[in-house]
């Protein structure tokens, strides 16, 4: 999606997880918006990190200055981030067990 003229992006991994819930669990009385906001930085940096994006970042400051419809659609990618997180790419097939009869 884009943002303020950039495009950027969002990755649901184990480690955006962890520290979305380790953010939830320091800041207990920060209110669902700006934990949503922290949320999107924390998708934003992940996505950056694995495509080698050293720069450009997401900030929360930079999220609360936007227009309140850009939170709609910040919460459909970050969605469909994760989604496509908790999919699985690979199946493993179980071994058949070998018998003697």
């Amino acid at each position: 999606m884009k943002i303020n003229g950039r495009e950027v992006g969002f990755l649901y991994t184990v480690g955006a997880f962890c520290d979305i819930n380790d953010y939830v669990v320091a800041n207990p009385d920060v209110s669902a918006a700006t934990a949503e906001l922290e949320k999107a930085v924390i998708l934003n940096r992940a996505y950056n990190e694995a495509h080698g994006i050293a720069e450009g970042g997401l900030t929360v400051a930079e999220l609360r200055a936007c227009p309140l419809h850009i939170l709609a659609d910040l919460r459909e990618e970050m969605k469909k981030a994760e989604e496509e997180g908790l999919k699985r790419s690979v199946e493993a097939k179980e071994k058949k067990d070998k018998g003697t009869a």
